[in-house]
């Protein structure tokens, strides 16, 4: 047998044991690699994790920037809501926070003109040319002066917005103003003044149904003079009087006298042609 050369052997050995060393570092290499990828990934979610809570706000306020600015480029509901709150609060400026009445008329309209009539009523042409009816008339002097359902200045009787026009026909501040129900119509109940029974005043069904009611002024000599009752939709406390009960018009269209029921329906002021009345019951 032929035996083989030590040198040869010692090559063998050497490159199988090269090859070996050469597999470790690889495989070392691999393991390495894939620890440092996962500590990256380790460090990357710290990171994300410990981030300042100056960047978190800066990134938040960046995200509002961003809203606002789809707000502004879109339909502009933002600018619009903007402008229906201060409209609002101008509205609740004139209104008292604890009674939630107005503070002063807002039916008001500037006058150009007033004239005394021969029969002694005032009646008012406004700025704008037409008839001052159921407003509030403001003059030079920005005084305000109520003209009711006739177009007659009114005095000493109630609006129907509840202020107070005084014996000039001018708003006085001094009298507080009607709020909240003063009473219905008291069917029934016979009503006078403080000097006198004639004409006596009643209320009585209408029997057209026409009107809420019918008010009658009964004098002493047999006569009866009868007006329909329409309740002025705008108010707790007010009434038209239309002198001709046989015909129908809307509230709106409708001319007559003034009508103030207070003290829970105990007490009427009639304001009619220029002249106020105030009855109470018999």
């Amino acid at each position: 047998m032929k035996r083989k050369s030590p040198v040869l052997a010692i090559l063998l050995v050497l490159t199988v044991g090269m090859t070996a060393v050469n597999i470790w570092y690889f495989t070392m290499d691999q393991s390495v690699a894939e620890t440092a990828g996962q500590e990256a990934a380790v460090e990357e979610a710290a990171h994300e994790t410990t981030k300042s809570p100056e960047a978190g706000a800066v990134e938040e306020a960046k995200s509002v920037d961003e809203v606002a600015g789809q707000n502004a480029a879109g339909d502009g509901k933002a600018v619009d809501e903007a402008k229906m709150q201060e409209a609002k609060e101008k509205v609740e400026s004139e209104f008292d926070t604890v009674s939630t009445t107005l503070k002063t008329p807002g039916n008001v309209a500037k006058s150009g003109s007033r004239e005394k009539l021969p029969s002694g009523e005032v009646v008012c042409t406004l700025a704008d040319g037409t008839q001052a009816r159921n407003i509030w008339a403001e003059d030079e002097e920005g005084k305000l002066s109520y003209f009711g359902y006739d177009g007659c200045l009114v005095k000493n009787n109630f609006a129907p917005d509840g202020f107070f026009a005084g014996a000039e026909g001018v708003l006085d501040e001094s009298v507080s103003r009607l709020s909240g129900s003063q009473g219905k119509v008291l069917m029934g109940e016979e009503f006078v003044t403080d000097t006198s029974s004639d004409p006596l005043i009643l209320f009585e069904e209408d029997p057209d149904k026409t009107y809420e009611c019918l008010f009658i002024k009964r004098y002493s000599f047999g006569y009866d003079e009868v007006f329909g009752v329409m309740a002025d939709p705008d108010s707790d406390h007010a009434y038209l009087l239309k002198p001709d009960p046989n015909t129908k018009e809307d509230f709106k269209d409708a001319k007559g006298a003034l009508m103030t029921i207070t003290d829970d329906g105990k007490t009427l002021i009639v304001s009619d042609c220029g002249i106020t009345e105030k009855y109470h019951i018999k």
